[in-house]
């Protein structure tokens, strides 16, 4: 390594191994933090009544949201716990129903994706395809996929994906 952060090169294999250790109580934290997170925003609400607050803590929310799919992201892959059940009972209850997601399908998919990366059999490679994913783009066109988003318009299309998942 030349920096801290910095990776030249393939990873030996003891870096490897000791990256890849599972520690349950490194995931259990992770969780009851993203979720006391949120609790804490909704709890903190009541008590400073300001829009600009509401403001914050929507945007807060969704971020610790996003985290949760990055977590349930870890228990597709089975690397939150051991133990299969409870990986994927908690990937299931705690980080993928709570964001309209559903682990079991969305590991299909993304095994899908690992094995058949920028291909044809790649159904996230495939879901790009589109007008929307083709960068650079003119700046009036990328402020409106962002206003759509802001606005939840896009909404329906993601819950139509999970849904199909």
């Amino acid at each position: 390594m030349s920096e801290v952060g910095t990776i030249e090169g393939p990873l030996d294999a003891g870096t490897l191994r000791r990256l890849s250790q599972i520690d349950p109580w490194r995931s259990t934290w992770a969780i009851v933090w993203e979720w006391g997170a949120i609790f804490g925003a909704i709890a903190l609400c009541p008590f400073i009544q300001h829009p600009v607050l509401y403001g914050i803590a929507i945007m807060w929310i969704g971020a610790r949201q996003h985290a949760l799919g990055v977590l349930m992201h870890e228990a597709s892959h089975r690397r939150l716990y051991r133990t299969r059940w409870l990986n994927d009972g908690i990937g299931e209850l705690l980080l993928a129903w709570p964001i309209f997601m559903s682990m079991r399908g969305y590991a299909a998919l993304h095994t899908a994706h690992h094995r058949h990366v920028n291909t044809s059999e790649d159904p996230d490679w495939v879901r790009k395809q589109t007008d929307e994913w083709v960068f650079p783009m003119p700046r009036r066109k990328l402020l409106w996929l962002l206003l759509k988003d802001l606005l939840g318009l896009n909404t329906l299309q993601l819950l139509g994906r999970a849904r199909a998942i």
